[in-house]
């Protein structure tokens, strides 16, 4: 089943039909690096709702964590352990700082959709 969804802004109830993408930017350390925009909006109001920002460094993250997965065999499960939860913790890190930059230098156009 769907997830239903009460939008913040005007109260609509809607079921989330698909995530939407779009390419963006964001300014991070003086430089203008392109990512990915994962979203959702409001059927009624078109308001924006963020789930997920990732560029390239967060995919590269995101593949060494599967790779990890995949091939871990001859690594001792305490070396695993460690290099997974390093992995994980950089991971949700990146995607945190992404969504607040975006967030933050693109506020005018989540609320005037």
């Amino acid at each position: 089943m769907k997830p239903e969804i009460i939008c913040d802004k005007c109260s609509f109830e809607f079921l989330l039909d698909k995530l939407e993408i779009e390419e963006s930017t964001v300014k991070r350390s003086g430089k203008i690096e392109m990512c990915i925009v994962q979203y959702f909006k409001c059927l009624q109001c078109g308001q924006k709702y963020i789930v997920v920002v990732y560029d390239d460094h967060l995919n590269e993250l995101n593949r060494k964590y599967a790779a990890l997965m995949k091939n871990h065999g001859c690594m001792s499960l305490t070396k695993f352990k460690v290099k997974g939860e390093s992995l994980k913790k950089q991971i949700v890190a990146e995607e945190s700082m992404l969504q607040h930059l975006y967030m933050k230098q693109h506020k005018s156009a989540l609320k005037t959709l």
